[in-house]
């Protein structure tokens, strides 16, 4: 795991608890961070640290690193290196902040379009890339539905109820008076989760920017549909 430029990535926040792990036989650290327990494990990875996860109700005798995960109060099985990956803190564990770099970060999500932004030279350009993919994704989503699956999408972007949905879908097109087509178009939409159904309620499922393609397609506004 390399940075833009080339080196390999150290984790400066981490750089005494690395120190501590190479270094001592026994120890007990906290390890504070607002990130992922995923984002914690690839710097493990990246500095070739082995160790094996257990939950605190079912901690193990291990010579390597004992990465541990609460749910229940902690009783360890004797001396041990022991990391507790929690933001509760436990007065017997030295606590550790982890705080990752933005370029420490980027290099950890290891996403194909994060990847291929390194080349570039500032975040705009990043933000270029993330745009274009998700224009991909919309334009995914509203090229799969048909004329009148996107006509009721745009309705129940603003209307909830069954009755008010069939009164705006046939303002907008006369085939949508019928209540069972309407019905039966509506429960395909929950099926494919582009509609979140609760009793008598609908509502869209998608973001504004796949709503406003859904209107383009079809000759809508989305942002006017009422």
């Amino acid at each position: 795991m390399k940075s833009i430029s080339g080196c390999p990535m150290r984790f400066e926040s981490l750089k005494v608890f690395f120190k501590i792990v190479r270094n001592e036989s026994y120890f007990k650290i906290q390890i504070i961070t607002l990130e992922s327990l995923d984002i914690f494990e690839a710097a493990l990875r990246e500095e070739k640290i082995d160790y094996s996860k257990h939950f605190s109700s079912m901690i193990k005798k291990s010579e390597s690193l004992s990465l541990i995960l609460r749910d229940s109060d902690i009783c360890l099985p004797g001396p041990g290196k022991y990391v507790l990956f929690s933001n509760t803190r436990h007065r017997e564990f030295v606590q550790i902040v982890f705080i990752p770099t933005l370029e420490e970060k980027l290099s950890i999500v290891g996403d194909k379009y994060i990847v291929q932004a390194y080349k570039y030279k500032n975040i705009n350009e990043l933000l270029k890339i993330a745009s274009k993919e998700e224009s991909r994704i919309e334009s995914h989503f509203g090229s799969g539905l048909d004329y009148f699956e996107s006509v009721i999408m745009l309705v129940v972007s603003s209307k909830s109820k069954f009755k008010e949905i069939l009164s705006s879908s046939r303002e907008m097109d006369s085939k949508l008076g019928n209540s069972f087509f309407l019905q039966m178009k509506l429960n395909g939409l929950v099926d494919k989760l582009l509609v979140v159904r609760n009793g008598d309620r609908y509502r869209v499922n998608t973001s504004k920017s796949v709503l406003r393609h859904i209107g383009k397609r079809i000759g809508y506004d989305a942002d006017s549909v009422v």
